[in-house]
């Protein structure tokens, strides 16, 4: 590849160029890229070099140029080839995991449990009074806060909390403060 530096490297845009096309190079060289990745890449590796290109430093020896943006490179498709990799395992695990969970609906134990456990819900909320139930329902079933409560009634926090006090029970204690 014949790629002169620009003398010291005093003009901006022929370095940019240049860093450009001999990352363009080197990132059409992996094999696992299209040419929209290998554009992708190529920029992300000018701006990588032109970061680490601080002022007052030149390039003076071309060789060390293209062996630095041939590191660049070639650490960048690594790590990008690494994410795909890791983010396909990912994937594999949380659908292996999917797999292997028993729903309520796929066992009848639990589907009956699951029955007792809402009949029971559905009869602690009847025997509250109409306040400690719309309050129940804002912030347990809405994930509202106390204060979102009170603005909902127009009354102060500190009501709303004390009329959590009240209405908690032993069927509602350790939730939401």
């Amino acid at each position: 590849m014949d790629l002169l530096l620009p003398p010291e490297s005093s003009n901006e845009e022929a370095c940019l160029i240049t860093l450009s096309t001999i990352a363009r190079h080197y990132a059409s060289k992996v094999s696992s890229l299209d040419a929209a990745a290998v554009e992708t890449l190529t920029q992300d590796v000018v701006l990588e070099c032109l970061v680490n290109l601080r002022p007052g430093k030149r390039w003076t020896d071309p060789r060390s140029l293209f062996t630095s943006v041939h590191n660049v490179v070639r650490r960048r498709a690594n790590a990008s080839a690494q994410r795909t990799w890791h983010g396909a395992h990912r994937k594999t695990e949380v659908v292996r995991q999917t797999i292997d969970r028993v729903y309520p609906w796929m066992a009848k134990d639990l589907a009956i449990e699951e029955l007792r456990h809402l009949s029971f819900h559905a009869q602690s909320l009847e025997n509250l009074s109409n306040n400690c139930r719309r309050a129940y329902r804002m912030v347990r079933e809405h994930k509202a806060s106390y204060s979102a409560d009170a603005d909902a009634v127009k009354k102060s926090r500190a009501t709303s909390s004390s009329r959590k006090s009240r209405c908690s029970g032993p069927a509602f204690s350790g939730g939401n403060s």
